[in-house]
Formats: C-alpha cells, sequence, structure tokens
C-alpha cells in the first residue's frame, strides 16, 4: 500500500502462517487458468477473496503476533470469509543472510522493541528464540505449529508442548485452546488432526506469496530505493534469487496458490521495455522453481496500469498460470470523490480503470485487484464514497481481489510502535472485527456469480446494493414487494429485458413502481411504470416513469424494503449522496437457491 502521505524476521511466521490456515487442497491445487477465470484442477473456479497480511515491514515478521495467537488470528480471518491470504515479503528476507539467521527475538532487540519481545512469547511461545531461515525451512516441513482446539477436546498427552487460552468471545462461545505440539505428526492421533481441521474450517485459506519490497519496511513511495529494477534496493539479479528461493521453499505446498512477483512498480527510472524484459524473466524463474503456482503481474504507477498491455502481449514459455493485478483507492485519484459529483466521478473512474486495466477480462485474461481498501473509522468521505464504486465495480465484474487490509496495528511503521492501522479489519488489539458494516459489504462480493463450473443455469440479474452489501429478495409473498438480504441467500433472480423491463424468472410478473415513497411491487408488466432505465453516469440509478403525470422515480431504500423516490444526484452537485439509490444490475448464473 502506497502512504497517502529497516531488522529483521519473516521466514518462520510465513510457513507456520502456511500450516496453522492448511486446508486440504489436494484435490483443488494447483490452481490454473481458464481464459479470464482462475479454476482449479477440475476447471472448476476459485473465486480469491484475500485479505492481506503484512510481513514486509522492518521486523519482518507477520504483524499482529504480540497481540493474538496465530491461531487465533487465522481463525478470524476464515469466519471474516475470506478464502485466501495475501502475504507479503521483502526481498531481503531471502537474500541477505545477516537478516534471515536472526532470532525473532534478536530482531525486536535491534530494533529497540524489547517490550513487544514477552508478548510475543506469551501469545506464540515458539517463536521467539528460533533461526529464522533454520525454523522457516523445519516449519514447511511439518514441525510445531499452532492448532485451535475446544476445551473439551484439549488432548492430554506427550506429544503437546502447551496449550494456551484463546479469548475470542466474538466468533464462539465454547472456550478454545492454542495447542502447539512436537515435531512430527506422527505423534498426533489422527482423530486430533481431524478434529482440529473440523473445527478450524482452515482448510479453505489459500496463500499468495507477495513480494511486496526489497528493503524491509514501509511501502511505498517513488523514492524509497524499492521501485523500479536498477534502483538502490531493486537489483534483478537479487530479486530473480529471491523469487527463486521463496518459490523452491514452498514447492509441494498445496495451499501456497500463487506469487505476486513484485508490489506497486513505480518511480522515475519505470518504462514498459525494462517491465517486459524483467517481469517476463522473473515469471520463467518462477515457473521453472515451482510449476504449481499461479504468476502474478503487477502493472506500472503504482500498480494503477497496465494499459501497455493492450498493445504488447507477455511472452512466455508456459501456459495457464499467468494473473495480472492491479490497485485501486480513492486517493488514487487524489480527492476527486470529495470535489466532484459521486455519480460522474465514480462513472469516470470506472471508465478509467476498465481502460487501464479492465480491458484485460474482455481478452479473457485474469485480473485480480490485489488491493483495495478504505478508512473504516467512517470519517473519510473521500473513501466513504469511493467504496460503493468499486464494490459495485468487484460484483460486476466479479474478479479475484484482496482487501487491504488484515492488520489491526504494526510493531513498528514509518518510525512510530504499535501504530494503529485504520484500513484494517481487526480492531488495534487484534481481538474483534473494527467495522462490522464494512465486513457485511465485502461479504456480499466473496461468493462468484459466475464461471467455470458455478454457472449452472442461464444467466440472469441480481440487483446488488453496494451501501447496504445487500441484495434485492422478495419481501411480502402477500403484498409481492421487494426487501434486502444477503448475497449469498435468496435473492430475487431477474431477467433484464429488451423492452427494460424486470421481470421475476419465477413469474411473468415485473417490478413496478407505484409511487415516490412506496414499496415497489411485482405486478403486470404493462404499465410504464415497470419500465426500468440506467440514468446516471454512475450506471447505478435505475428509474423508471410514471404513467399519468410523466414522474421520473428511481429505485430506493425505505424503511420496509425497496421504495421509489425523486431520482438525486443527477446533476454536478458535489455535496450530494446518491448512495441509497445506487443499484447495480449484476450478471449471475448460480443456481438459485
Amino acid at each position: 500500500m502506497r502512504s497517502s502521505s529497516s531488522s529483521i524476521v519473516g521466514p518462520l511466521l510465513i510457513s507456520v502462517i502456511l500450516h496453522a490456515t492448511f486446508h486440504n487442497l489436494a484435490a483443488a491445487s494447483p490452481l490454473f487458468t481458464d481464459g479470464r477465470w482462475i479454476v482449479d484442477a477440475s476447471g472448476t473456479r476459485v473465486k480469491l477473496a484475500c485479505v492481506n497480511w503484512p510481513s514486509h515491514l522492518e521486523l519482518m515478521l507477520a504483524e499482529g503476533l504480540s497481540k493474538q495467537p496465530l491461531a487465533s488470528i487465522t481463525w478470524k480471518i476464515y469466519t471474516m470469509g475470506f478464502n485466501c491470504v495475501r502475504l507479503t515479503y521483502p526481498t531481503f528476507l531471502l537474500t541477505n543472510e545477516s537478516l534471515a539467521s536472526l532470532t525473532v527475538r534478536q530482531s525486536f532487540e535491534i530494533a529497540g522493541l524489547d517490550a513487544a519481545i514477552p508478548l510475543i512469547a506469551l501469545h506464540n511461545p515458539t517463536f521467539v528464540d528460533l533461526n529464522l531461515l533454520h525454523a522457516y525451512k523445519v516449519t514447511t516441513s511439518s514441525s510445531s505449529l499452532p492448532l485451535l482446539i475446544p476445551k473439551q477436546q484439549k488432548p492430554h498427552h506427550l506429544s503437546l508442548i502447551r496449550c494456551v487460552r484463546v479469548q475470542m468471545p466474538f466468533l464462539l462461545t465454547q472456550e478454545m485452546y492454542t495447542c502447539i505440539y512436537r515435531p512430527f505428526f506422527s505423534l498426533i492421533p489422527e482423530r486430533t488432526a481431524q478434529a482440529v481441521v473440523a473445527k478450524l474450517g482452515a482448510n479453505n485459506i489459500m496463500v499468495i506469496l507477495d513480494n511486496h519490497i526489497s528493503k524491509p519496511g514501509w511501502c511505498c513511495s517513488n523514492s524509497d530505493g524499492n521501485g523500479f529494477f536498477g534502483d538502490t534496493y531493486f537489483d534483478p539479479n537479487v530479486w530473480y534469487q529471491g523469487l527463486i528461493q521463496m518459490a523452491t521453499m514452498f514447492k509441494g505446498t498445496p495451499n501456497v496458490v500463487g506469487m505476486s512477483l513484485r508490489n506497486e512498480l513505480r518511480g522515475p527510472r519505470q518504462n514498459v521495455d525494462d517491465w517486459f524484459t524483467y517481469m517476463q524473466k522473473g515469471a520463467e524463474a518462477v515457473h521453472g522453481a515451482n510449476q504449481d503456482v499461479l504468476v502474478v503481474l503487477s502493472g506500472l504507477s503504482f500498480d494503477n496500469d497496465l494499459g501497455f498491455l493492450a498493445s504488447r502481449h507477455v511472452d512466455v514459455s508456459f501456459q495457464r498460470k499467468l494473473v495480472f493485478e492491479v490497485h485501486w483507492y480513492a486517493f488514487s485519484n487524489g480527492d476527486a470523490w470529495v470535489e466532484g459529483n459521486p455519480n460522474k466521478v465514480c462513472g469516470s473512474i470506472s471508465g478509467s480503470v476498465n481502460t487501464r486495466a479492465g480491458f484485460l477480462l474482455d481478452r479473457q485474461l485474469p485480473l485480480f485487484v490485489s488491493e483495495y481498501g478504505v478508512d473504516q473509522r467512517g470519517g473519510n468521505l473521500n473513501d466513504n464514497r469511493y467504496l460503493g464504486c468499486i464494490l459495485a465495480f468487484l460484483a460486476d465484474k466479479d474478479v479475484d481481489w484482496a482487501l487491504w487490509t488484515l492488520q489491526g496495528s504494526y510493531y513498528l511503521r514509518e518510525g512510530v510502535v504499535d501504530k494503529d492501522e485504520a484500513y484494517g479489519m481487526l480492531t488495534y488489539d487484534w481481538a474483534g472485527v473494527r467495522n462490522q458494516t464494512v465486513l457485511q459489504k465485502v461479504r456480499a462480493v466473496q461468493q462468484p456469480f459466475r464461471g467455470p463450473g458455478v454457472s449452472k443455469t442461464a444467466p440472469y440479474i441480481i440487483i446488488f446494493h453496494p451501501s447496504t452489501g445487500l441484495c434485492v429478495t422478495l419481501g411480502s409473498l402477500t403484498l409481492h414487494t421487494l426487501d434486502f438480504g444477503p448475497c449469498d441467500g435468496n435473492m430475487q433472480a431477474f431477467h433484464y429485458t429488451q423492452q427494460r423491463t424486470l421481470t421475476s424468472i419465477d413469474s411473468s410478473l415485473c417490478v413496478s413502481a407505484t409511487g415516490a415513497g412506496n414499496p415497489v411491487k411485482f405486478d403486470s408488466c404493462s404499465d410504464s411504470g415497470s419500465s426500468w432505465n440506467l440514468v446516471s453516469d454512475s450506471g447505478m440509478h435505475v428509474s423508471t416513469t410514471l404513467p399519468g403525470d410523466g414522474t421520473t422515480l428511481c429505485l430506493d431504500v425505505g424503511p420496509n424494503g425497496v421504495v421509489t423516490n425523486p431520482c438525486k444526484c443527477l446533476g454536478d452537485d458535489a455535496n450530494c449522496d446518491p448512495e441509497s439509490q445506487w443499484f447495480k444490475l449484476v450478471t449471475s448464473a448460480k443456481t438459485i437457491p
């Protein structure tokens, strides 16, 4: 992540995270591409709904281990609905022996963070005194790892080292324990391992390894020496070496499904010719070392621009493994969301994103929105207006994505110890969800709407309301009204016809307006109030004209479901908030519940 404004650890944690979140992907992994989709070995679509988890800052340790047990953190990831982690790392973690040889304790001592050491020892006792690179390799081959176990199933046999109670009241009513086992799994009764997997459900979490930066630290700026090939800390040969080491280290690890070659290429050196030269070589290096992983390529200008691929193609020796990534934040466009009319800004910027990246989908190439996110404190108007627009984009395009970010706080960021992360899904103490409203909105786009093995029926339309994160459902059966419900529940399915009617696929009835402030209903398709048009630059104002007086109304949120009201914010007023009237018509082909 780039700001709208260095010691030492990591291999150990990446390994343990992978095992703590390990799941039975054997039947599904490795992943491939099929046109614009990512699919498993059976050809069924796998939608990446990821969250970013940084491990690239000065300490090179996955954030949060001084706050909560690792098993508790990974469980929270699962319960929030994410099936994937974009786990960041710095190149020097692998290529600088003086860094990789340090222990966690030494890393924190060098950084002057001695006070964090006993907290890590409390929550994650096995990490503190392990040699990083050695521990990294050992833990990738089934050594000690934390497992989440209910109290009544907490085992008492000699293979146990220690069990620590985990406080997770927002998730579970029963006591849970993080249990650490000696190497190797042969010491653990099969029934215990099966119980752990069953309780965790962590077999749903995949990992994308992201080379975020070379020299560990906060990312990114144009002048940090990490931006482009040839910069102070960005020697292409060292970069190749790091990619090969990482790819080799995780060869045969089923839940490591992809590797991102480099985060946010940028700076005065950036140019298209060098991008092709080095990114193609990097892709070949990764694939040569590990043919299982997807190879993810980022664009230029802080990964805002893949537009150069419109006229030039990536040329590599392998097939069905390339994925392209793009980033999209509100601050990528300055204060545009505050200074302009939200409809016009959403339409303009969405169009620009399509020009710079979305066109790849039309060319049947996979696109991964690997960073987007908002200030979850709720007071950032720029972010608040942007969120509804990007959620509509994610739903409409049905792309894979990774939210920035998981962490509620950092060990050390830009010189500030224990810094809070306003974009984090978790609270400062990592104990709970920071903003349940944001989570509800994000959960709406975690599911796939279509794709190989997902599309089970003829395409139809669902109506997504980004501001609530809900979809339109059938309300009263007797009154034939419409309501809102979860987008993975009993959504109402529609056909949007050439006559511009929204017709229920279950009947011959159409969505009809009955007046300003009144509920919309399923009724006859013959009324002019049953013809609906998309009338704003955002493409999300769904309007109709009433018979008789010719009043134009738009779908809106009412106290008891979907209503119509006079359309708002269609002009240039920058102070107008249109989001209650933003409805996105999304194509789906899933089996209708």
